[in-house]
């Protein structure tokens, strides 16, 4: 019974936090994005 209630408050938190989240989100994205790239030329350089 917990388990959907949390899945429900993790689905409506963001809403209420919309502007915050997408801008954390962008910026987790971006970052994955520049280290994943940064290994993947390092790894074939090297």
């Amino acid at each position: 019974m917990l388990f959907p209630a949390t899945a429900a408050l993790v689905l409506v938190t963001p809403w209420l936090f919309a502007p915050v989240d997408l801008i954390a989100g962008v910026l987790v994205v971006l970052v994955a994005v520049t280290l994943v790239l940064r290994h993947r030329t390092a790894t074939r350089t090297a």
